[in-house]
């Protein structure tokens, strides 16, 4: 009787075995599952960040053209703070003014991390500021209106990166 007995606690060691393999078969299988879904959301969270990010800078950038800036008659070597409005109105001086500092000295006053291009349009006029868009990897676009030599003009603000 006792071999009997031993027999059969020896089959149950066995079974107990794979019964183990298959639990920690299906723990792997599930614990891959989770930390790729949690890696996958946290590229959606990045991207969604630098998207919302993106969206800020484009309207920080765009407010330009709704201030005066200061000081109020700024220029090129006195600029503090960027505005391209006088009395109410788009000025086209402070836009001559703004292409004369260029591009990297108007990136450093916005304070903005990613590139920019403006482009300002009417029947009479096609006026194009900052980096060229093209091959950008994101890329967030604004479309305002304001007036400008006392006709109504539309202000497109493109920020975008390159990766």
């Amino acid at each position: 009787m006792k071999q009997g007995c031993t027999s059969t606690n020896h089959l149950k060691g066995q079974v107990l075995s794979f019964d183990l393999l298959v639990a920690i078969v299906i723990f792997s299988l599930v614990l891959a599952m989770l930390i790729s879904q949690i890696s996958y959301s946290s590229k959606e969270i990045d991207e969604t960040r630098k998207q919302n990010e993106m969206m800020e800078a484009s309207y920080k950038v765009s407010e330009v053209f709704f201030r005066e800036g200061y000081p109020n008659d700024w220029n090129e070597s006195n600029v503090e703070i960027l505005g391209l409005e006088d009395d109410g109105r788009m000025s086209w001086d402070k836009l001559q003014e703004l292409e004369n500092m260029g591009y990297q000295k108007s990136l450093s006053l916005l304070g903005l991390n990613y590139n920019y291009n403006i482009t300002i349009e009417s029947s009479t006029l096609d006026w194009t500021f900052g980096k060229n868009p093209e091959n950008s990897t994101n890329l967030i676009k604004i479309n305002r209106l304001s007036i400008l030599n006392s006709s109504f003009v539309s202000i497109q603000v493109m920020v975008f990166d390159y990766e």
